[in-house]
């Protein structure tokens, strides 16, 4: 089911409600909720929303190998005094990802109509390395009604996706998920088909375009960003991860319009498949319908992301810590996979919150060497020393460990203030985790 509707994205400061007082002046990240705020929406006075880091480049292998996406579904999204306020906040952070090296793909994912990521995940997953999706979802009868609204006539479904891209591009990210979670008329299957061709040519260009004008930005000193950050923008510009821009599409409907969850990549849903970047596939899969899903993408598997529910529903191994039974199933089959809702980490032992840090790390420990790749950078030769998949590259590395909370601010090294803070924008790249058999310890990308 879905969650409470909140209110259209603004443009402007407004009041937030906390513990039944309002705090005025504060800005604060929504969603669209409807058609026309999104074809209403014009970029420019919303800076507090936008995301100004970056996407870093990581190591690039000679050769293909499955992904693995993370799709974040935290308490419905939008959280309060968490990701709610782009800018931080003084309560302690709540979930929070360190683990970015095992992840090649972030989607920050509600139940609204057009779900814009705010900025704080996007910087610090942009800081890592890792793109980051927003979520298009259409559910229920009010989805019905939205989509004939959208895919009535190629001029209609045109101008709601030049806003996508728009959004993407002011806002800072990398492209979509497209969620239909209703049926539809078949006349309008082949509108969004071409709506989905559409989308992932233009996200591209323009994402790219984006990006190089940050980079510009930063380099000139007129954009927002640390120091490191700077030094990143001093990566050619074919070494920023441009490419990696994506629209994935969810299997829920088929191409004769019904909704039926396919679990599988089949002649079903294969055309929208074929129309964009990829397929999240829906939880309640076989072996055998992964063999066959294999089978169907042919070179393309890679494109092919396997659902996996950490809260268990309808996967293998039950979720939570034995998510892992679900992941091997995917890898076994070459195929990528889509890890939905790791904040059950956080919600299944919300009455513990100073757990969450050992369990964490038990539950990505548990996941890694199913989300670790070696791969040979590109143009060496093959006898060169593989490096981590999600190692960064680029020259100089630095970093101060920061996992955006703390119990203390600094500046200059100097204690300036004390009291909990939360801010993931204040993530730093942080360097790829090896696990050993007692104690977390951290290595430098690349090193070993």
């Amino acid at each position: 089911g879905g969650v409470a509707a909140a209110p259209p994205l603004s443009r402007q400061t407004g009041p937030v409600r906390r513990g039944g007082a309002e705090v005025i002046g504060r800005p604060v990240t929504r969603p669209f909720c409807q058609v026309h705020e999104l074809l209403e929406w014009r970029p420019g006075g919303d800076p507090f929303n936008v995301a100004h880091v970056p996407l870093r480049c990581r190591v690039r292998g000679n050769q293909s190998r499955p992904l693995t996406l993370v799709c974040h579904d935290f308490k419905g999204g939008y959280v309060g005094d968490h990701d709610l306020n782009p800018q931080g906040s003084d309560q302690p952070l709540s979930f929070r990802l360190p683990h970015w090296h095992l992840i090649d793909i972030f989607c920050y994912f509600s139940h609204r109509l057009v779900t814009v990521p705010p900025p704080c995940w996007v910087n610090a997953a942009h800081r890592n390395g890792v793109p980051v999706l927003g979520t298009v979802i259409t559910e229920w009868e009010d989805g019905t009604r939205v989509c004939a609204e959208v895919f009535s006539s190629e001029l209609s479904w045109r101008r709601f996706a030049d806003a996508l891209v728009e959004v993407a591009a002011y806002y800072g990210f990398d492209g979509w998920l497209i969620n239909i979670e209703n049926p539809l008329s078949p006349h309008l299957v082949h509108h969004v088909q071409g709506f989905l061709r559409y989308l992932s040519r233009r996200i591209k260009l323009r994402v790219q375009e984006a990006r190089r004008g940050r980079l510009a930005q930063l380099r000139d000193g007129t954009g927002t960003g640390t120091g490191t950050d700077r030094l990143a923008s001093a990566w050619p510009p074919a070494e920023s991860g441009d490419e990696r821009a994506y629209v994935i599409w969810y299997d829920s409907v088929t191409t004769d319009g019904h909704l039926a969850w396919q679990n599988a990549l089949n002649v079903s849903n294969r055309a929208f498949f074929d129309a964009c970047d990829g397929i999240f596939l829906n939880y309640t899969w076989t072996n055998l319908l992964l063999a066959r899903s294999a089978v169907e993408a042919g070179e393309r598997r890679h494109d092919v992301f396997v659902g996996v529910d950490c809260f268990g529903r309808g996967c293998p191994g039950g979720g939570g810590f034995e998510s892992r039974v679900a992941l091997a199933h995917a890898r076994s089959r070459d195929l990528s996979v889509a890890i939905f809702a790791p904040g059950w980490v956080y919600e299944h032992f919300e009455e513990r919150p100073a757990e969450f840090g050992r369990n964490s790390d038990r539950f990505w420990r548990l996941l890694a060497p199913l989300c670790s790749f070696g791969v040979t950078p590109r143009g060496a030769g093959a006898s060169a020393t593989p490096v981590a998949a999600g190692a960064l590259c680029g020259l100089p590395f630095c970093t101060n460990f920061d996992l955006g909370v703390g119990l203390e601010v600094f500046r200059g090294g100097r204690p300036a203030g004390r009291g909990r803070w939360s801010d993931l924008s204040c993530t730093s790249a942080l360097p790829t985790c090896c696990w050993g058999t007692e104690q977390l310890s951290y290595c430098v990308p690349g090193s070993g």
